[in-house]
C-alpha cells in the first residue's frame, strides 16, 4: 500500500493524504487529501494505521476501524475519552485516555487493563514489541511487560 498521513478531528472528521514520492534527492510531498464522512459525530483525538487498516479513537470511548473498504464502530467497553492509539499489528493494538483508561485489542475484541491507583488522563502510547509498551499521561509513565 502507498504511504499516507491520516488526520482526525471534530465530529468524526477523518482525512487521508497520500505521501507522494518525488525524484531522487527531493523530499516527499503530501498529495490531495480525501475526507471520509463517518456516521458518528464524536470528536476524534488519535489514529493509528497498519497498511490499509486504520483505527481512530475519541470522545465517549469511540473506536472506529477502517478495513480498507468499510468503517466499523467497535465496542471499546468504556465511555472515557480515548486520547491515544498505537499498535504493533492488526491483532495487538492499544488505546488509552481519560480516567486512567487503558485498553488492548487482540484481534477479536477490546479489553480494559487496570492501572492500580492511577486515574489521570493517558495521552501517549508507544511500543517496540508486544511485551515492551509504554503509556504516558498526566504525572505518570507506565510500562507493559518486563523491564530489562
Amino acid at each position: 500500500p502507498e504511504k499516507a498521513l491520516w488526520t482526525v478531528g471534530d465530529r468524526g472528521g477523518v482525512a487521508r493524504y497520500p505521501i507522494e514520492a518525488r525524484d531522487a534527492g527531493e523530499r516527499s510531498a503530501l498529495g490531495r487529501g480525501v475526507v471520509f464522512p463517518l456516521a458518528i459525530q464524536h470528536d476524534l483525538f488519535a489514529a493509528w494505521a497498519d497498511g490499509d487498516h486504520l483505527w481512530v479513537a475519541g470522545d465517549g470511548g469511540v473506536i472506529v476501524h477502517f478495513d480498507g473498504a468499510d468503517w466499523h464502530v467497535q465496542d471499546s467497553g468504556t465511555t472515557a475519552a480515548l486520547r491515544a492509539v498505537f499498535g504493533l499489528s492488526e491483532t495487538d493494538i492499544w488505546a488509552a485516555g481519560d480516567d486512567g483508561t487503558l485498553l488492548h485489542f487482540d484481534g477479536t475484541g477490546w479489553s480494559q487493563l487496570p492501572i492500580q491507583g492511577y486515574s489521570g488522563s493517558l495521552r501517549a502510547i508507544w511500543g517496540g514489541a508486544a511485551d515492551d509498551v509504554w503509556i504516558g499521561g498526566e504525572g505518570g509513565m507506565f510500562h507493559w511487560g518486563p523491564l530489562p
